[in-house]
């Protein structure tokens, strides 16, 4: 992006390139961590909702000391939260809210470090619904050929093709010869 190449060229302090890259993960966890474990920036109970979408209160009357997965049928992210006070709650994860501190928390701002501000930037900006919408329909335009397959058929290998993992992302298909995969 040129904005971004006319930033890095501007301030040659922002750790940019790809070999700070770890640099910039290494703060991305360390902050998670903070955020999480120590209550960095005071903003965890808005980061989680229980099913009726309201705050989860207990993160500011105890600690967190065990954080979970669950599986569920739901596009939304839920977690088991286990308390210092005992006290165990189920809730999601409000990605917005996430975003939100990363950007207007100066505490958690500062420990992120521009650096991973502008990647989140630029992962935002490429990653909107706009983009989602074009990628399913490149994959239907893929997979489209002259004639043939109705669009209902069009659409069901455009849901599979979307829904698995890119091959070369798999590693049992790395170091083996693509070319047979397609």
């Amino acid at each position: 992006m040129p904005h971004v190449r006319a930033l890095a060229d501007e301030d040659h302090s922002l750790d940019l390139l790809p070999h700070d890259s770890l640099t910039t993960l290494k703060k991305f966890k360390t902050t998670l961590k903070k955020i999480l474990w120590e209550g960095m920036g005071n903003c965890t109970d808005s980061m989680f909702a229980d099913h009726e979408g309201k705050s989860i209160l207990e993160f500011k009357q105890s600690n967190l000391t065990v954080l979970s997965a669950i599986d569920e049928d739901s596009l939304d992210k839920w977690f088991e939260l286990h308390f210092t006070s005992g006290v165990v709650v189920k809730g999601r994860l409000c990605e917005d809210h996430v975003i939100a501190a990363f950007y207007n928390n100066a505490r958690i701002y500062g420990s992120l470090g521009k650096e991973l501000c502008i990647a989140l930037d630029i992962a935002l900006a490429a990653g909107g619904c706009e983009a989602v919408v074009e990628g399913f329909y490149s994959v239907i335009g893929a997979h489209k050929t002259n004639g043939g397959q109705s669009n209902n058929v069009l659409v069901k290998r455009a849901i599979v093709d979307w829904s698995l993992p890119n091959p070369l992302s798999c590693p049992k298909t790395n170091g083996r010869d693509r070319s047979a995969l397609h």
